[in-house]
């Protein structure tokens, strides 16, 4: 069990502590845990300049301290929109990261919320909202794609073209980055988590093989929810489960002897 999309009180929409993340992880058999505050830089955003990475590395330090070896704690962040605020995502890297989520929340200043909503039907937003994703995965500076189709969360509907979908993906596997399996949408009333199975399927038959997965929690009761839902997806598309440590990617081997289950990925 790894979770690698979680949120603490360091990220603007949550109030959750490390410390009931590690309780719940050791309660669930919990191995790894990656926390992932949200860095986010459009003024738009409510969460505008909140993040603190000095207080987040505080705070890994004494949750790696509190854990004693317990559960394996990693230092992540999800970054949204890379290619639009390069500079600022330098400054953050020179921290000892080991995973970088990248995400798109705003589309042309636009959150799905219910005003754009009014404004503008699911095709449109997607059309838009796909637009942005491409020329991220062009610019790169992730390890994994967060929650793909987003905007399906709010608008309850998923629209995409099968040929820019090719093209992302054909992107983002040339700079060596992979997909998330996002299980958030599940406990929003969603029947299927984010991706779809579809946008999955076409990311292996463009040669993606493996993925990470993210519980996106918010608060520590929902560390791991659905997560056999996520593995099984996995599993039925042929897709390893991986995690990255100081940015290199590691395969999840369950029968392996090596330690903690994973073997590095040969690039």
């Amino acid at each position: 069990m790894i979770d690698t999309h979680v949120h603490t009180h360091l990220s603007c929409d949550s109030e959750e502590t490390m410390a009931a993340y590690l309780y719940q992880a050791e309660r669930k058999g919990v191995k790894v845990l990656c926390f992932t505050e949200h860095a986010d830089f459009n003024p738009y955003d409510y969460g505008y300049l909140y993040y603190n990475p000095d207080a987040f590395f505080r705070d890994i330090g004494h949750a790696k301290r509190l854990s004693a070896g317990k559960v394996e704690i990693l230092s992540g962040i999800e970054f949204g929109e890379t290619h639009l605020y390069p500079h600022q995502l330098r400054l953050l890297l020179k921290y000892p990261y080991d995973f970088v989520l990248g995400s798109i929340h705003w589309v042309n200043n636009l959150f799905p919320d219910e005003k754009t909503r009014m404004k503008y039907d699911a095709k449109e937003f997607f059309d838009m909202y796909w637009t942005q994703m491409l020329e991220m995965v062009k610019f790169g500076g992730f390890d994994s794609l967060a929650h793909i189709d987003f905007p399906k969360r709010y608008y309850g509907e998923l629209h995409y073209k099968g040929s820019v979908l090719r093209e992302i993906f054909s992107r983002l596997l040339e700079n060596d980055a992979v997909i998330e399996i996002n299980t958030s949408s599940l406990r929003k009333g969603c029947p299927e988590s984010m991706p779809a199975k579809e946008i999955i399927e076409l990311y292996r038959d463009m040669g993606g093989k493996c993925v990470t997965i993210g519980s996106d929690s918010h608060i520590a009761g929902d560390l791991a929810a659905d997560f056999e839902k996520a593995r099984a997806l996995a599993e039925e598309m042929g897709l390893e489960i991986c995690l990255y440590r100081e940015r290199k990617r590691y395969i999840w081997r369950e029968a392996s002897a090596r330690p903690q289950g994973f073997d590095m990925l040969k690039r």
